[in-house]
């Protein structure tokens, strides 16, 4: 089989690869809008909002009180 014939196959392949993978993703994205609304739950005495990433965390990971801040921030 001559060169340029294997180069455009292996190139036809990747390239349809490529796409399956898109195509993949698109509809994992999808699926994560379609799930409906959640409903969120207020936040207990055991958690805090930490004042820089802005998660609610349990108080086991607060590193600094006075500016609330996480284990991960602070």
């Amino acid at each position: 089989m001559p060169l340029d014939a294997l180069l455009k196959e292996r190139t036809a392949k990747a390239t349809l690869e490529d796409e399956e993978e898109e195509v993949e993703e698109e509809e994992v994205e999808l699926d994560e809008r379609g799930e409906g609304p959640t409903k969120i739950m207020p936040r207990r005495a055991d958690e805090f909002l930490c004042s820089s990433c802005f998660l609610v965390l349990p108080r086991t990971q607060l590193a600094e009180e006075s500016r609330m801040l996480c284990r991960d921030c602070a």
